[in-house]
């Protein structure tokens, strides 16, 4: 706490912080409960300064329409993952416990590319950004006002779920055929509980 004291409140007195120190150690109750107030303030801050866009590796896994996808009644947007912006894509860390991260020097994003091991089935991927207005000094995609504009040539691909009335398939199909965007439709294979993508990648 000290170490990220003096990075983000490098004015506050030396002597004052030493004397806090002490305080803490010697009343562990009001450690923990400025530690909860911290806690509160950090998540805060991290929801205004960051931003995640979260991808799968999977995109015939019934689970993951089932979830993400309006319940197979939406669509699937498969990236290239070759350009600048999705090289930059973390694998996810899946784990049964919290993860332990340093708030020593701001510099530690661990917490965003974490999850329970409850998930592992998705193959997740995050991209992290910081919003422009409030970034610290990390090496990580910039948004404005909430929003990124992706790299051209990134959207490779729309997948319609297989539950999508036709007229989502003619909507898509409209839009994205002029920018040369393919148009693939999730089909439920039969007598299993699996999809196949057509046509296929």
């Amino acid at each position: 706490m000290q170490r990220a004291s003096e990075r983000h409140t490098p004015h506050v007195d030396a002597a004052y912080r030493n004397a806090r120190s002490e305080q803490y150690l010697a009343n562990p109750d009001q450690l923990r409960r400025d530690i909860a107030a911290t806690s509160a303030e950090m998540w805060e801050q991290m929801d205004r300064r960051y931003r995640m866009y979260c991808l799968s590796t999977r995109p015939d896994c019934p689970l993951m329409w089932g979830h993400y996808a309006d319940h197979h009644r939406g669509v699937c947007l498969e990236f290239n993952v070759r350009t600048p912006d999705f090289c930059q894509a973390i694998q996810v860390d899946y784990s049964s416990e919290y993860p332990q991260f340093s708030l020593a020097d701001g510099t530690d994003i661990s917490p965003f590319h974490s999850k329970s091991a409850d998930w592992s089935y998705e193959r997740e991927y995050r991209l992290i950004a910081q919003e422009a207005s409030e970034a610290l000094g990390l090496r990580t995609l910039m948004t404005r006002d909430g929003f990124y504009e992706l790299s051209r040539g990134s959207l490779l691909s729309i997948i319609i779920g297989s539950c999508a009335p036709a007229r989502t398939y003619d909507e898509v199909a409209k839009m994205a055929r002029p920018a040369g965007i393919l148009v693939r439709k999730a089909k439920r294979i039969p007598h299993r509980y699996a999809l196949s993508i057509d046509p296929p990648f």
